[in-house]
């Protein structure tokens, strides 16, 4: 009887012990599923609606801040090319210069009209306002188009149509870099007055050495 009894406690005993030990495995493996807290910092994750920067136009330059075209940078001309010269308008100016290129007589066309008290010699820029617009050429005319200054000064003064001849071009509207400060080549005796739109400076005489002259820089 007593052998019975001690068998069976053993048995329970064992079941006991097995029992533990499978409950033991299945906690541990239900802990170890879940993450463990650490102190090492999560990475940031970028936005998705987070700003990026935009790719140039396919065929431009991206220019660099100090090439961005703004009132500080430039002004506005208007130009057009004749025969024998060109005439240049600062843009907001009511006058335009007309200038011949042609070799052993390259200079200023002065303006016939002078202003009360304005020197002959300091005439450089030829006024338009009041001018009367007058019958032209109907192939001149589709050349000036429908900017007035250029075929005002143009159609009113002879020494302007013969010292340029007739326009080969359409008037052209671009942009002059500031111009430098203070004046360059032959300073101070030439003022700057616009660069022309292949980048050239054109600039006119100043004191009584360079009165009456303009030239054209490199």
């Amino acid at each position: 009887m007593q052998g019975r009894t001690e068998r069976a406690f053993t048995m329970l005993l064992a079941i006991v012990l097995a029992l533990g030990a499978v409950i033991w495995v299945m906690v541990t493996q239900t802990r170890s599923s879940f993450p463990v807290a650490t102190r090492t910092a999560t990475p940031t994750l970028a936005m998705p609606f987070a700003p990026q920067a935009t790719s140039a136009i396919p065929g431009t330059l991206s220019p660099t801040p100090s090439e961005q075209p703004n009132a500080l940078n430039f002004f506005l001309v208007s130009y057009q090319a004749f025969e024998n010269g060109f005439m240049l308008q600062r843009i907001g100016e009511a006058c335009v210069y007309a200038y011949r290129t042609t070799p052993g007589d390259a200079g200023i066309i002065l303006s016939p009209a002078l202003n009360e008290g304005q020197p002959r010699e300091y005439a450089y820029c030829i006024g338009f306002d009041g001018l009367a617009e007058l019958p032209l050429d109907e192939d001149v005319r589709n050349l000036f188009g429908e900017y007035l200054p250029f075929r005002l000064v143009w159609g009113t003064y002879a020494p302007v149509q013969s010292g340029l001849g007739k326009p080969v071009a359409e008037l052209v509207d671009a942009r002059s870099a500031l111009l430098p400060t203070p004046p360059v080549r032959g300073s101070p005796y030439y003022t700057p007055i616009a660069y022309l739109p292949d980048g050239r400076l054109f600039q006119c005489g100043s004191s009584a050495a360079t009165a009456g002259t303009c030239q054209i820089g490199e």
